[in-house]
């Protein structure tokens, strides 16, 4: 049995925050079993997702200074 999933199995995490400590924390808790991808604003996120959508979940900050994670959301949706 093995412990950990293949690179090309694992679900794909967006991970925004302003925040760059909690960003990098939940990158390193999350990485076992997922590829994680951490920025550190919503316009970030939005120039990575216009790129590269194929992601399984975004965690995002709500409070952010340049774009909110509402805001974010609201993109996603559209």
């Amino acid at each position: 049995m093995f412990d950990t999933v293949s690179p090309s199995l694992r679900p794909r995490i967006l991970v925004v925050d302003d925040e760059p400590m909690i960003g990098r924390t939940l990158r390193r808790s999350l990485a076992k079993d997922h590829e994680v991808q951490f920025v550190d604003s919503g316009a970030g996120a939005i120039a990575i997702l216009e790129q590269d959508s194929r992601f399984d979940v975004v965690l995002c900050d709500l409070m952010m200074p340049d774009t909110s994670g509402m805001d974010l959301f609201a993109w996603v949706e559209r």
